[in-house]
C-alpha cells in the first residue's frame, strides 16, 4: 500500500527511466508499490506466460531512484540514469 501523496513532488526532475523486461516479469506488483512517484502500473496486456506485467506509466515521473529495481523479486527491471552534462568532467 502506498503512503502519502501519489503525485511526484513539484521539484522532482526526471533523472532516469526504466526498462521492464516483460517476459521476466511475474506481475507481482511489488515495483508498483515501491515507486514513490507512481510511475509504474500493471499492464492490462499479458506476456507469453499469460501474466500481466509492469509498465512505466510516465517517463516524466521517473527519477531513477532504483527502488523498483531493488524490490523486484524477478530482476525484471533495468534502471537507466541520465547524466547531468554540467557535472561531467568537473572536479569534486
Amino acid at each position: 500500500m502506498r503512503m502519502g501523496n501519489d503525485r511526484p513532488p513539484r521539484n522532482a526532475v526526471p533523472k532516469g527511466f526504466i526498462e521492464i523486461l516483460k517476459e521476466d516479469c511475474k506481475g507481482c506488483g511489488v515495483c508498483v508499490d515501491a515507486c514513490p512517484h507512481s510511475a509504474i502500473e500493471l499492464s492490462t496486456d499479458r506476456n507469453r506466460r499469460g501474466l500481466r506485467y509492469a509498465s512505466q506509466m510516465t517517463a516524466e515521473s521517473c527519477t531513477g531512484c532504483t527502488l523498483c529495481y531493488v524490490q523486484c523479486p524477478s530482476s525484471a527491471i533495468v534502471v537507466y540514469k541520465q547524466v547531468n552534462p554540467k557535472r561531467v568532467g568537473t572536479k569534486v
